[in-house]
Parts: structure tokens; sequence; C-alpha cells
């Protein structure tokens, strides 16, 4: 199909652009850093510009390796089948397990199903939104409950979380490439996180969306293809005790 060979071709641009990019940008890391070492030299202005420099190209980084794996993860190619969401679910937390200890973080859950999917771009999913109610949190420890109910032919997944939320106005560009809601250095990320989130679950012939007020924490949902049996694995509740 012409519209899927065109997706294909955009997606390699995407994957080859970013990997072209990332040689000059290890470039000017690599001499930022021998002018660090020499930081005893420099005056106070010259520091400062490093400084700069350095947090700016590390941003950089991220942000070419985010799209990297947005054009990578987001493709027809991982091979798909039966997927354990209660053992995605553990695998996604142990991922996550230094910003749950650190901010004293309780994710929990009902019995999660088995799905029709790939489990590598599953486990994207559900870590991106742990990670993404982590680093939106309010000044209460996160708590991130995790749930999904039938519907006809799919799974309805909900990420219900406690943190800052999003005003309603905003919950369309939450999910679009580049999207920060948030100048500075407060929430950290190269805005390509949810977007990606919502790329997998379409491929996957679902559809995701945020239901959110600000103040008032958020709740990420994804439908996806249903398998023809449960899950026996019950997910209770981890993280801080």
């Amino acid at each position: 199909m012409p519209e899927r060979r065109a997706r294909a071709e955009a997606d390699e641009l995407l994957h080859v652009v970013g990997h072209d990019l990332m040689r000059p940008l290890a470039t000017v890391l690599e001499s930022a850093g021998v002018l660090e070492n020499s930081v005893a030299a420099l005056d106070t202005d010259s520091r400062r510009a490093l400084e700069m420099l350095l947090v700016e190209a590390h941003r950089l980084e991220s942000m070419l390796n985010d799209l990297r794996t947005y054009a990578r993860d987001g493709t027809d190619s991982d091979s798909r089948g039966p997927v354990d969401c209660g053992r995605v679910l553990d695998g996604a937390i142990a991922m996550a397990r230094r910003a749950i200890t650190g901010t004293g973080a309780v994710v929990s859950a009902v019995q999660l199903p088995v799905v029709y999917g790939s489990r590598s771009q599953m486990l994207h999913v559900f870590h991106q939104l742990i990670d993404n109610a982590i680093k939106f949190r309010s000044e209460r420890p996160p708590r991130i409950h995790v749930e999904a109910l039938r519907q006809g032919e799919h799974w309805v997944f909900r990420f219900t979380d406690n943190g800052i939320g999003i005003e309603p106005r905003h919950h369309e560009a939450v999910f679009g490439l580049f999207q920060r809601l948030h100048e500075g250095d407060d929430y950290p990320g190269s805005g390509l996180g949810l977007a990606l989130v919502r790329r997998i679950v379409e491929r996957h012939g679902g559809h995701a969306w945020v239901e959110s007020d600000l103040g008032r924490g958020a709740r990420f949902c994804f439908t996806l293809p249903a398998y023809e049996r449960r899950g026996s694995r019950n997910v209770t509740e981890v993280g801080a005790r």
C-alpha cells in the first residue's frame, strides 16, 4: 500500500537523520568535556557558558535518542502475539525502580489481561506512562493505579495518577511531537514520550487519550485488541512501603 510504504520511508528517514546528527553532537560533547577538565583556567562567565553548552548538548542528545526510538519502535517490524500485561507491568516497574524508590511512589493494579501485540512495545508504553506520572507528580508521593476493562474485542487500559494534572485545552497537545507544556528544567524531557505511546497504540489498532483537570491528577487511557484468554497473574501493589 502506498500509504504504508510512505510511512515506512518517513520512519527510516527519521532514524537515519537522528543517527547522523549524533556524530557532530558527539564531537561537541567531547570538546566540551576537554574544556570542562580545564575549568580551573576559565573565568566565571566562561564556566557559566560551558555549563549551559553541556546542558543543552545533553538535552539535544536525549531528543535525538528519543527521535530514533520514535522512528524504530513505532514500526510494525516487531513480532506480535499474546502479551501478558501483568508481566509487562512488572517489567515496567523494574525499569522505573529508581524513580519509584526515590519519590516514594506506589504502583497498584488489578489483574491485567492478555492482549495481542508486541511485548517490547507494550513495555515501552507502560514504562512511559509510569515515568510520566512520577515526573509530573504533585507535592504528595505519586500514586499510580493501573486497570483494564473489557469492551467488545478490545481492552481499555487506564493509568490513573494523583499528579499535577493537565488543563483540558492541552489534552491533545500532550500527544504531539516535541510538545512540552512546561518550560525550564522543572520537568525535563524531549516531548516525545506520549507521542510514542499514541503511535504504538495506534499501530496496534487502538487509540490513546487523557482525562484530566489541572491540579486533580490525570488518567491516561488506551485500547488494545483482546486475546482469547485472560492473564493468570494478579499484580496487587508494589513500590514504596
